[in-house]
């Protein structure tokens, strides 16, 4: 998780901690990277979905939860399983990054 942090990719957690089950990041395009992961074999969630109220009350909230990607850590990972996840991110991000689309 160390390599996306030298990227621009944003964090929602400012810290991590032992617990943690998943790291949660700030996309551009959040569906077109879910997909592009899903069909290498790494499963992103989307979550906290916003009522309309919620979504109306605050830009932020609308922000995160329209490119928020739940990026899963816990315990059935190995560090290995973890840095491909990485690469693969950074990968697609690069391609999407010179085709003008940024995460």
């Amino acid at each position: 998780i160390n390599e996306l942090k030298k990227s621009k990719i944003k964090f929602i957690q400012c810290k991590s901690g032992k617990s943690d089950l998943y790291v949660a990041i700030l996309v551009e395009n959040r569906n077109q990277l879910q997909r592009r992961l899903a069909d290498v074999g790494i499963f992103c969630t989307v979550i906290w979905p916003l009522s309309i109220e919620q979504r109306n009350i605050s830009e932020i909230a609308k922000y995160t939860e329209e490119h928020m990607l739940a990026i899963y850590c816990d315990q059935r990972y190995t560090t290995e399983d973890m840095r491909y996840v990485v690469s693969r991110i950074m990968e697609f991000s690069d391609e999407e990054e010179n085709n003008d689309i940024r995460c």
